[in-house]
């Protein structure tokens, strides 16, 4: 299998069942329970919309993860398309959380790592195929991209009149100049030809463009059958044609012929003849152009080109989408007039066009994204998140620091220490999920012992939360000032969290 990137380790051997051990109840509660806290840190800080949206990302990315470790294409299929409209959902939601962008940013990875642990298991394999969609996603993205850029700027037209300009040019230099360009084009189409019609045979294979008996064998010659007279024939016209003398001459037997020679003339300077033989040889370069692209492409799918295809689905649906909006006028002025007067997404919309600067946006997202899942291979691999239940745990901290980061903006100390209650609840949760699955299994019906469990530990969160809003709003005001009633309950926090990891070290 072709890899662009890390070496992740083949579909084949990663794909299946997900990976998730966790017990479905209480994982599902935990990542409930991170939604609320996100949706609180949203209100707090004036952003509910960009709450509910990073949500629904995070929800969309972690079922996302789900699907592609399917032995299923379709499957695979439908969960490249889902991880990008994900992916994408949070990027607005961030966008949406306007002033605070930091708190939505952590509070998104924060939500995405809890549910890869919920509906797929944040394991290395997991990442590693996840990965691997957003690398072929990448990559379908940017042909889309390429290909709105030829369009744009009309680069098949454009190279067309610049080669017919280039010929009419130095047909009119002078009539030995046409004989040398002509001299070069049917050798180069002779000793082309075949090469070619071989490749349109790789490309339609039940097919044969030419009969090679009757028209190959007469047309077509490799380089090594060339007779060496031609070769000199070419290179002393070449070399006539650098000398001035050697062009009036020839303008002068030309015109010692009358009327034949002016009619050769003529001929020569017209374009009748360079444009045609022109012609077949931007053929000739458009059929090896071509042949290229299917190696790369090739090259590309690997040795299962099914499996590429379908973890590629979600880029191939993206691309197609904005590549045909990106030329639709009212849809391409709408996402124009959107964009900030004078900002560089405006400028090289305006420039570079719609859909190949809305393409980029996209492929720069991703390669976000492929960098925050280098991290958590990272992670994942030296251990620094527990290898059973990396997710939330890893999710658990990232909530924590999302509240931290709510506290520094203003935003009512109450809903800091309530983030950090659910940041604990999260934590505990998923490690009682795993626990669960791991022992019982992820189909035993367990749901009245993981309430229990859920019960407890939610009670003593809140009795905590109540205590100190108690603490915050009757009994600090009363005898100390707001600033150290703030900086008391901030150590109260992590002397909380400092107990938690102790406790779970031991």
């Amino acid at each position: 299998m072709s890899q662009f990137g890390p070496e992740w380790p083949d579909a084949a051997d990663t794909v299946g069942a997900p990976d998730t051990s966790a017990a479905p109840f209480s994982a599902s509660l935990a990542f409930g329970i991170a939604v609320v806290a996100t949706f609180a840190l949203g209100v707090a800080v004036g952003s509910p919309l960009g709450a509910v949206v990073t949500a629904v990302g995070a929800s969309v990315v972690g079922w996302s993860a789900g699907e592609l470790t399917s032995n299923e294409n379709s499957r695979r299929a439908v969960g490249s398309i889902s991880t990008l409209a994900g992916t994408s959902l949070l990027a607005v939601s961030i966008g949406l959380f306007g002033p605070e962008p930091f708190v939505g940013s952590v509070a998104a990875f924060a939500l995405v790592a809890v549910a890869f642990d919920r509906f797929a298991g944040l394991t290395e394999n997991t990442v590693s195929v996840v990965s691997r969609t957003i690398i072929h996603s990448g990559v379908a993205i940017a042909g889309f991209a390429a290909l709105a850029l030829l369009v744009h700027f009309h680069v098949a037209s454009t190279a067309a009149l610049t080669t017919y300009g280039l010929f009419s040019l130095l047909s009119r230099v002078s009539p030995l100049v046409s004989v040398l360009v002509i001299e070069l084009e049917v050798l180069f189409i002779v000793l082309t030809i075949e090469p070619a019609i071989e490749r349109l045979e790789h490309l339609t294979p039940e097919t044969r463009v030419f009969d090679r008996i009757t028209a190959l064998d007469v047309v077509a010659v490799d380089i090594a059958a060339v007779p060496r007279g031609v070769w000199i024939l070419v290179a002393g016209t070449g070399y006539l044609t650098a000398t001035s003398w050697a062009r009036v001459m020839f303008e002068q037997f030309l015109d010692s012929l009358s009327m034949l020679g002016t009619t050769v003339a003529f001929l020569l300077q017209s374009g009748f003849i360079t444009g045609p033989l022109g012609f077949v040889v931007a053929l000739l370069l458009a059929v090896f152009a071509v042949d290229m692209a299917r190696l790369v492409v090739m090259f590309w799918l690997g040795s299962d080109p099914s499996e590429t295809l379908s973890l590629a689905a979600g880029g191939f649906v993206v691309g197609l989408v904005v590549f045909v909006g990106g030329f639709i006028p009212p849809l391409s002025s709408i996402v124009t007039t959107t964009l900030s007067e004078g900002s560089l997404l405006q400028i090289m919309a305006r420039v570079y066009g719609t859909g190949a600067t809305l393409l980029a946006v996209v492929g720069g997202l991703l390669f976000v994204v492929l960098l925050i899942l280098a991290v958590i291979v990272y992670l994942v691999e030296h251990e620094f998140v527990p290898p059973a239940a990396g997710g939330f745990a890893l999710g658990s901290g990232l909530l924590f620091i999302a509240g931290l980061l709510a506290a520094a903006t203003d935003a009512a100390a109450i809903v800091t220490v309530a983030t950090v209650g659910a940041a604990l609840l999260v934590w505990d949760l998923g490690e009682n999920a795993v626990d669960v699955g791991q022992t019982l299994g992820t189909d035993a019906e367990t749901r009245r012992g993981e309430a229990v469990h859920a019960a407890g530990s939610i009670a003593v969160v809140t009795v905590a939360v109540v205590l100190a809003a108690i603490s915050l709003y009757v009994l600090g005001p009363l005898s100390v000032p707001a600033g150290r009633a703030r900086f008391a309950l901030l150590l109260l926090v992590v002397a909380l969290c400092g107990f938690a990891v102790a406790t779970y070290n031991e």
